[in-house]
């Protein structure tokens, strides 16, 4: 891969949750078929229905919705990092957020065809969960989005970290809290998971702390993909703090 895309690679990561509070306050069609997704996967069968609900909704772009977007983008010199960008896209209006990622991607220009989405899962998640989302919203999908006839080797433009991680082995998920562990990126110990979102959303109604935790995410992405890098055939030295730590 080239050493100029990545440089000029953008890493995202979002945040989702129900579209409703409560199960039963799903419109009756949508509730039915909730019901009906509910007795079709066994993991939501230990939960009753409103508990399955609360849980996993927000995992299924049928019945989740993006609360919020989170991107981050390196300053570089060389191969040395001297800096970091952070943007996120956030509100009560699913749809303004994605119009207004929509117009960012097409600011950052993605008609090219060496752009560069970063990011952990995003093949298997935020990616289609974005394109889902836009569809339901009936907004326009992004030309860099446009993959509904692609094959997986022609997805150039989505690197995922995860997949690097797997080199070839498909048996597991591990996750990006793994990871950074792993590699001892350093960051501020979470209050929060993302099984939590649906809650602090509806219940407590604190965006600000949910963007918090996805842009630390983004910034864990961040570290991860640099000590990754190896195994692409490039070395980077970074100059900077890579942390939101100080600010939070």
């Amino acid at each position: 891969m080239d050493f100029n895309r990545i440089r000029r690679a953008i890493y995202l990561d979002i945040e989702t949750t129900g579209q409703f509070r409560e199960y039963l306050d799903l419109p009756l069609d949508l509730r039915q078929c909730w019901a009906e997704f509910h007795l079709s996967r066994k993991r939501l069968n230990e939960f009753d229905l409103e508990a399955s609900y609360r849980k996993f909704s927000g995992i299924y772009a049928e019945f989740g919705k993006v609360v919020m977007v989170s991107i981050g983008a390196l300053e570089w010199k060389g191969k040395t990092v001297k800096g970091y960008k952070l943007k996120s896209f956030s509100g009560t209006c699913e749809s303004e957020i994605l119009k207004e990622l929509s117009a960012f991607l097409k600011r950052y220009g993605t008609s090219r065809r060496d752009d560069l989405i970063i990011g952990h899962n995003i093949r298997e998640f935020d990616i289609p969960f974005l394109i889902r989302r836009l569809l339901i919203n009936k907004l326009p999908i992004p030309r860099i989005f446009q993959i509904a006839t692609k094959k997986p080797w022609e997805l150039h433009h989505f690197l995922d970290t995860m997949n690097l991680w797997k080199f070839g082995d498909y048996k597991n998920y591990t996750s990006l809290k793994t990871l950074s562990n792993l590699f001892v990126i350093s960051h501020k110990q979470d209050d929060i998971d993302g099984s939590q979102i649906h809650d602090i959303y509806w219940g407590e109604h604190d965006i600000s702390k949910i963007q918090s935790y996805c842009e630390r995410d983004v910034l864990r992405t961040i570290q991860l993909f640099l000590n990754l890098l190896p195994s692409l055939g490039y070395q980077a030295k970074v100059e900077c703090s890579l942390s939101l730590d100080d600010s939070y």
